[in-house]
């Protein structure tokens, strides 16, 4: 680690991976190395500026790979591509934050050769198979955590993502996300606490051959309790029906002489109840649940 100054601290490193692949008839090893730094700079006291890179290296399987074709349906056949090259993504984040006000993220992945489906037909059947393709992603996003008072805690995180694929006619398909997650959280009692949780994403992903959308929305209210002396909680959730959005997934694959249409309704049109207990067998006490919809940061 480099610490040049007080308020700045480098760190830059590195895996080494190791590959061995064997399918009985033939064999070979692969190694490769992933690079990785991380920058901190402490601004001010009440702000800092993150940075982080690293690589991530992923070789295509033996099925992947093998010419030999089976079906998967009445229609569709799949056969592997033995020319697939491996995938190497990179990925770089940078996080600016205010404790206790705001934290703003930026992300940016791409790769020259995703690994990605592709169909074609051949002898009245669609064969679907893998190809490299160019891809980008970017990711602007906000994030809080709020004590608005002794009792009452609010968090939130919202972002915008786009996406880009380009394959053989360089021509680059878009794609974007835009999703909010918030929870707030009321102390009603000592041992009793209220809470809601708002979840909404809505997905366009980039096909080569096609289009694809994915919906979400749900509303949860619950209550809380903790037992033994915090070392258990029991907790009380409802999922309360939401129609912002249709909550309808869709997936398009157009190709000359052939197009595949699928979707799956998610709504749900009756409130659930789910009740759950959860126990900490080490120190401390068992955590107040989170918003379950959060999910890690787009790598």
């Amino acid at each position: 680690m480099i610490n040049p100054h007080q308020k700045v601290s480098l760190a830059i490193g590195g895996n080494v991976l190791f590959v061995h692949r064997d399918n009985g008839i033939n064999s070979d090893n692969r190694y490769s190395w992933m690079p990785s730094a991380k920058l901190h700079w402490q601004a001010l006291n009440k702000l800092s500026v993150t940075g982080n890179y690293f690589c991530n290296i992923e070789y295509p399987n033996l099925d992947q790979l093998s010419t030999v074709t089976y079906n998967k349906n009445k229609i569709l056949m799949y056969r592997g591509n033995p020319d697939l090259k491996e995938r190497v993504m990179h990925y770089m984040e940078w996080r600016i934050n205010v404790p206790k006000i705001i934290e703003f993220t930026y992300m940016l992945k791409h790769s020259a050769n995703d690994i990605t489906p592709w169909y074609f037909m051949e002898n009245d059947y669609v064969v679907e198979t893998l190809v490299g393709s160019k891809y980008l992603h970017q990711y602007i996003g906000l994030s809080g955590d709020y004590n608005i008072c002794q009792k009452f805690q609010v968090n939130f995180t919202a972002n915008y993502q786009w996406y880009g694929r380009q394959g053989s006619d360089n021509i680059w398909h878009r794609g974007r996300t835009w999703y909010l997650d918030a929870m707030a959280t009321y102390q009603m009692t000592s041992h009793l606490y209220f809470m809601a949780a708002y979840f909404l994403r809505h997905d366009k992903h980039p096909l080569l051959q096609g289009e694809e959308y994915g919906q979400e929305e749900t509303l949860m209210l619950g209550l809380m309790s903790p037992l033994c002396k915090g070392k258990l909680s029991l907790s009380v959730n409802f999922a309360i029906p939401t129609s912002l959005v249709s909550k309808r997934t869709y997936k398009d694959i157009t190709i000359p002489d052939f197009k595949f249409t699928s979707w799956e309704d998610q709504r749900v049109n009756n409130a659930l109840m789910q009740i759950s207990l959860r126990y900490n067998f080490g120190k401390g006490s068992a955590s107040r649940s989170n918003n379950q919809n959060r999910s890690e940061s787009e790598k």
